[in-house]
């Protein structure tokens, strides 16, 4: 079950980003100012918070990036 969520969540960054190997800057791009940025990357916090997507060579930047971008903003998010 959480590794289909995983995928799914997957699937929603390469929506934004193209396939291949995602990319922050594209994602970021994609996403900014829009009305429900933060709910975009709260919808992929499970992927952000997998250790063993952080682990891998394709997705553990994307994730380190998005974590210090977003990390402040996600937890307030959370807490409303």
């Amino acid at each position: 079950m959480k590794q289909k969520l995983i995928q799914s969540q997957k699937d929603t960054v390469l929506s934004h980003t193209g396939s291949g190997k995602p990319s922050f800057k594209k994602f970021h791009q994609a996403i900014k100012g829009k009305k429900d940025e933060m709910k975009i990357v709260y919808s992929i916090d499970d992927l952000l918070n997998d250790p063993n997507e952080g682990g891998t060579e394709v997705w553990a930047r994307f994730i380190r990036n998005c974590l210090k971008f977003y990390d402040v903003r996600l937890k307030k998010y959370k807490n409303n």
